[in-house]
């Protein structure tokens, strides 16, 4: 599976966004996690937005599926998008 990660600017993060995506890779070892490219196509993109003003650019990347981490708590729904892909849950 290939994912992609799309980091926000960072102007103003409520939370370590970095962490976030760690535990993912961490939890998810054998899957392709790349920062997305304009020129990729991914089964899922992960955009990080640092709050809920979810202001990241990301029209121009092309994936089956987009998911929006807008604070620590929506890890866990990233999770299981990956895992439903896996068809693990």
């Amino acid at each position: 599976m290939n994912i992609g990660i799309k980091y926000c600017g960072g102007c103003n993060p409520h939370y370590d966004r970095t962490n976030v995506v760690n535990k993912i890779m961490g939890l998810f070892k054998d899957e392709n996690i790349e920062y997305a490219k304009e020129n990729n196509s991914y089964d899922i993109i992960i955009v990080i937005n640092g709050c809920n003003r979810a202001c990241s650019h990301h029209s121009l990347l092309k994936g089956k599926q987009k998911i929006f981490i807008n604070s620590e708590e929506d890890y866990l729904e990233a999770v299981n998008l990956i895992l439903k892909h896996k068809n693990l849950l």
